[in-house]
């Protein structure tokens, strides 16, 4: 079985605090994974998201913030 991973997943509901005028679905990191890669590029990207996030904000805003290009850069093996 392969798994696929999306980072920055959102309604398109307008009340959602993470919603705004141009609403993000996801942005795809990697497919064709198992579930060992799967549960690892998350681990990465929880970290980078700990590390790196300002105090109480959504995945959402922090990878508009920082750039999903960032995102990839620190939790894709080369």
């Amino acid at each position: 079985m392969h798994e696929t991973v999306c980072v920055n997943v959102q309604t398109t509901n307008a009340e959602d605090m993470n919603a705004g005028a141009q609403a993000r679905v996801a942005d795809l990191l990697a497919t064709n994974l198992n579930r060992d890669e799967t549960l690892g590029l998350v681990r990465k990207l929880l970290a980078f998201y700990k590390e790196n996030a300002k105090k109480k904000e959504r995945t959402a805003k922090f990878v508009a913030r920082v750039g999903i290009e960032a995102v990839k850069a620190a939790v894709l093996e080369k």
